[in-house]
C-alpha cells in the first residue's frame, strides 16, 4: 500500500461521520484474526475525527492490548497551567542586555574614525 492510500480508510470514515453525524461509534473486533500498525493508525485517526465532531467512540469490544496501543498513540490533552507564561527578564538581565547594546553601539560609532 502506498503512503497516500494508507490513510484512505480513515478519510472515508471521516466523510461518513461528517455526513451522518452519529452520536456514538462502536468498534467491534470479534471477527479480527490479526492486525498490524495500520489498524492502530486507522483507529488513532478515526478517534481524532470522532473527538473533533463530538462523537463518542466505544472501544469496549477491542482487545485490551489494542486499546492500550491506541491510547498510547493518541495525543494527550494539554494540562491547564502547563504552559509557562512568558516571564519578564530579571533586572540584572535587562541591565546586562542594555549594557551590551550600548557597548556595541559605541563600537559602531567609533569604527569609522
Amino acid at each position: 500500500m502506498v503512503p497516500a492510500e494508507r490513510h484512505a480508510p480513515a478519510k472515508w470514515l471521516n466523510q461518513q461521520l461528517d455526513s451522518v453525524k452519529p452520536r456514538r461509534v462502536a468498534l467491534d473486533s470479534s471477527a479480527l484474526t490479526n492486525w498490524d500498525s495500520a489498524l492502530i493508525s486507522f483507529l488513532t485517526l478515526s478517534s481524532g475525527y470522532c473527538r473533533a465532531l463530538g462523537i463518542e467512540q466505544d472501544r469496549s469490544r477491542l482487545p485490551d492490548e489494542l486499546k492500550h496501543l491506541v491510547e498510547l498513540a493518541e495525543p494527550l490533552p494539554e494540562k491547564k497551567g502547563a504552559r509557562s507564561e512568558a516571564l519578564r527578564p530579571s533586572l540584572l538581565t535587562r541591565i546586562g542586555e542594555a549594557s551590551l547594546a550600548y557597548s556595541l553601539a559605541l563600537n559602531e560609532l567609533a569604527a569609522p574614525l
